[in-house]
C-alpha cells in the first residue's frame, strides 16, 4: 500500500470515529452512561388485604406500571409522588410516608437543595393544571417541612399539562401525568 492510501485510510477512520463519537456523546447524549438507571419502584395497595400486606420496594431497571400501581419512583437524579385526579394530596402510603420522613432527616443534616415539580395530566384547562401542579409541590413541601426539612432549601414549581410522563389517551397513562418530581439539585 502505498502512503497516499495509507493516510486516505487513516483520515477515513479517524473521520469514521469522530463521527460516531459525536453522533453517541452529543445527539443521543448517551456517552457518560456506563449502566443503565436503576428505579425503586414502591408499589401502592389498592385493596385493605394488600396496605396490610404491602412489600418493601423492589428494584429493577425498566418499572412496570402496567401491572402495578407505583407510588413512588426514585430515579438516580430525582423521585416521583403520584396523586390522584385533581387532588393535591399524596396517595395514602406507608411507604410514601417512609420515604418523605427519610427524605426530610437526610435534608435536614446534609442542607442539600431540592426543586419540587408539579405535574397533572390533560383534564381541565391549561391554567387550572398550572395551579393545580403548583399546589402538588407545595403539599409534598409541606410534608418535609412538617418532618423538619428546612423550607429555604425546597424550591417548589409548576409544569401543569406541559411535560407527560405517558400519553393521555388511557387512564394509565393521566395516572403517571399526575405526579410531584423531587429533583435533587
Amino acid at each position: 500500500m502505498n502512503i497516499r492510501a495509507t493516510i486516505t485510510l487513516l483520515v477515513f477512520l479517524g473521520w469514521g470515529a469522530a463521527s460516531t463519537w459525536w453522533y453517541t456523546c452529543k445527539i443521543k447524549g448517551t456517552c457518560a452512561q456506563e449502566e443503565p438507571e436503576t428505579y425503586a419502584v414502591i408499589t401502592a395497595p389498592t385493596t385493605e388485604a394488600e396496605t396490610e400486606k404491602a412489600s418493601a420496594p423492589t428494584t429493577t431497571t425498566t418499572p412496570d406500571t402496567a401491572t402495578s400501581k407505583p407510588a413512588v419512583v426514585e430515579t438516580l437524579k430525582s423521585v416521583l409522588i403520584l396523586f390522584s385526579s385533581g387532588s393535591v394530596e399524596q396517595e395514602k402510603n406507608k411507604e410514601i410516608d417512609d420515604y418523605l420522613k427519610s427524605l426530610a432527616a437526610q435534608l435536614k443534616t446534609s442542607g442539600k437543595k431540592i426543586t419540587i415539580v408539579g405535574h397533572t395530566d390533560n383534564t381541565g384547562d391549561e391554567k387550572s393544571n398550572d395551579r393545580l401542579g403548583k399546589q402538588r409541590a407545595e403539599s409534598v413541601k409541606s410534608s418535609l417541612v412538617t418532618l423538619g426539612a428546612d423550607p429555604g432549601n425546597i424550591q417548589c414549581i409548576s409544569k401543569g399539562e406541559t411535560q407527560p410522563a405517558a400519553p393521555n389517551d388511557t387512564d394509565e397513562g393521566k395516572r403517571q401525568n399526575r405526579r410531584v418530581e423531587i429533583l435533587f439539585n
